[in-house]
């Protein structure tokens, strides 16, 4: 399909209006800011452009927020490296557990890269040039840690105010059930 980088999204759409619906109970993947694919439909695969940008809204809560899709995520992690600061006593070996409880996090959301912000974040997380878009996760506010930042199924960042972790599953990604939505 001509897919790069360490990762893509699989996602199901939520109509608000069934009337808009395209592709009633299709899957799409998300390739870029400005492509999706839709790789069976019907025993096809279409490819779809944004041919029409949206005003750009200051909001946090104007991305695409993918609420259920918070599995990958979840998962026995241990810390290999601090970015910068270090938040005591968090250091290289402790353990993270992230399992399936939904109000773990608050929402998913994935940020596009040609943010120059969000590239920089991408760029000091180790995140491949092909992947053009960033996911992170917020967690909830009576979980210890803020925000966790996907690189792939087995890597990850979690953040703790300024301090910044890199982390590796050590838990099974298949009992995790990470790829039902990530892949």
């Amino acid at each position: 399909m001509g897919l790069e980088g360490q990762y893509y999204l699989k996602f199901y759409p939520h109509w608000d209006d069934l009337n808009d619906a395209i592709g009633l109970l299709w899957d799409y993947i998300l390739v870029s800011e400005t492509e999706l694919i839709i790789p069976d439909a019907r025993s096809r695969m279409y490819r779809m452009e944004k041919v029409e940008e949206y005003p750009v809204m200051e909001d946090e809560a104007d991305c695409l927020e993918i609420i259920p899709y918070q599995s990958i995520c979840y998962g026995l992690w241990e810390v290999t490296e601090e970015i910068g600061e270090s938040y005591a006593p968090i250091s290289t070996g402790y353990k993270i557990g992230t399992f399936g409880n939904p109000c773990s996090f608050d929402y998913c959301r994935v940020l596009d890269r040609y943010e120059e912000s969000v590239d920089e974040m991408a760029e000091l997380i180790g995140l491949g040039d092909g992947n053009n878009y960033l996911i992170y996760c917020k967690f909830s506010k009576d979980y210890f840690w803020d925000y966790m930042i996907i690189k792939d199924g087995m890597t990850a960042v979690i953040i703790k105010e300024e301090c910044m972790y890199k982390v590796k599953r050590i838990s099974n990604p298949e009992k995790d059930c990470i790829y039902d939505e990530f892949f």
